[in-house]
């Protein structure tokens, strides 16, 4: 404290005594504002009372001329925080459609912000509908389960990230279906940070039709075999068929089969056993080639054939021989024989 207005020194006095005089005489204390330019790390605002020799105003009294006899508190950083986000898509590639529920994919997204800070980062479906499932299809019928760091993504993770320094999260997705088709998978979601920072997710993928093995058939007219004067030579090709989206229905056989499709009559070569349930062409025909894996030259078929355009096909049936109903593998190809 300085004397003003006096022609003496002041006397000298204990600090305990000075600081009750300003108190006394002005009733408070008075601060000095600064920008949030002043702050720098380590800051901190100390309890304490200066003097000085003589009047200066305005007045900042060097560390020298302060007694602190009370505690000191950090100064927090007074400058707004920002955090910028990066993150990919999340990817799910090539699905067949048999493996679509469950099928998982992973992302790696980074944080970065201004300060040091804690924060809690969420991945739902956008900050209006705040649901970690999202829809990868139009009508919903595949639909996508977020995660961040393998927790639930509406519920999300906390986490400390130091100033200007990366901090990385893995974001999961996990497809659901009861019923999927094929086809392009595109959903939207949103990476929230509180209140700092949003990033719309991508998530991408394709449904595929699963591939499975592919005949090679031909058929050729026998002379002179009392079982059938129809041959038929097979294998099965080094590359896979596609055999689209549909499925063969529960209870059929299915494999090889000798039909004239004009009139509608078929006879079974070799086929499969029939399944209770459905399943893919591809899943049905794996199976029938699992058990018919070597092929044949010029076996005779199941039975005399009447006059008629007859063909080798790979097919499913409700019934071994006529009957029933019929249904070609889709895309199959056909080795035909004309019997005069």
């Amino acid at each position: 404290m300085s004397c003003q207005g006096t022609i003496k020194p002041c006397p000298s006095r204990s600090w305990v005594q000075i600081e009750q005089a300003w108190v006394t005489y002005f009733g408070s204390v008075t601060t000095s504002q600064r920008t949030d330019a002043d702050w720098q790390p380590g800051d901190q605002i100390c309890e304490g009372t200066a003097y000085i020799a003589s009047v200066q105003n305005p007045w900042y009294p060097p560390p020298e001329y302060i007694s602190i006899p009370g505690s000191c508190v950090a100064l927090p950083d007074p400058r707004p925080v920002s955090c910028v986000l990066s993150v990919p898509e999340i990817a799910h590639g090539q699905i067949a459609a048999p493996d679509v529920g469950g099928n998982t994919a992973t992302a790696t997204a980074s944080l970065t912000c201004t300060a040091s800070t804690s924060v809690t980062i969420r991945a739902v479906a956008s900050e209006a509908n705040p649901s970690s499932t999202v829809p990868v299809r139009p009508d919903s019928s595949i639909t996508s389960h977020l995660t961040i760091n393998g927790i639930d993504g509406a519920t999300g993770v906390g986490i400390a990230v130091v100033a200007n320094q990366p901090k990385t999260v893995t974001l999961g997705s996990t497809l659901a279906s009861a019923a999927p088709t094929v086809g392009v998978l595109q959903g939207n979601a949103a990476l929230i940070v509180d209140t700092l920072a949003t990033k719309p997710i991508g998530i991408t993928g394709n449904v595929v039709a699963p591939l499975g093995p592919k005949a090679v058939l031909k058929m050729v007219e026998l002379t002179g075999n009392a079982q059938s004067n129809l041959g038929i030579r097979w294998s099965w090709s080094t590359t896979p068929a596609d055999y689209g989206g549909s499925l063969v229905p529960a209870n059929y056989l299915v494999g090889f089969f000798v039909r004239d499709a004009t009139s509608g009559k078929w006879s079974a070569f070799r086929v499969d056993g029939s399944f209770s349930g459905e399943g893919t062409w591809a899943a049905r025909i794996q199976a029938f080639h699992d058990k018919n894996d070597q092929g044949g030259i010029d076996e005779p078929a199941s039975r005399v054939f009447e006059a008629g355009t007859w063909c080798i096909t790979t097919a499913a049936a409700s019934t071994r021989e006529t009957g029933g109903s019929f249904i070609p593998a889709p895309g199959a190809a056909e080795s035909c024989v004309t019997i005069r």
